[in-house]
């Protein structure tokens, strides 16, 4: 590693260089130095990250979240249902 010069130094005092922002994850919404959310998001979500469209990806989700849902017996259904908020909701 090599020494910063004075240069660098001086510049990093006054406010020149950019120092790295804190950003959210947009999947699991944790704080992440904006340098290290790339990798963050590469090996915690790598499914997501590989996703070259994030609207086919969420599709996929629904299609395994309906999927499970629809092999849950009808009173299981009416009470998950009960829990979204769809009481009216007929199966």
């Amino acid at each position: 590693m090599r020494a910063a010069s004075k240069n660098e130094s001086r510049d990093f005092l006054i406010g020149r260089c950019q120092m790295p922002e804190t950003v959210k994850c947009r999947i699991c919404g944790r704080v992440y130095n904006s340098r290290y959310v790339s990798t963050h998001m590469r090996r915690t979500h790598p499914e997501i990250a590989r996703a070259a469209d994030p609207a086919r990806f969420e599709q996929k989700i629904v299609e395994k979240i309906v999927n499970l849902f629809n092999q849950l017996s009808p009173e299981t259904r009416k009470q998950v249902l009960r829990t979204m908020g769809l009481k009216d909701c007929s199966l």
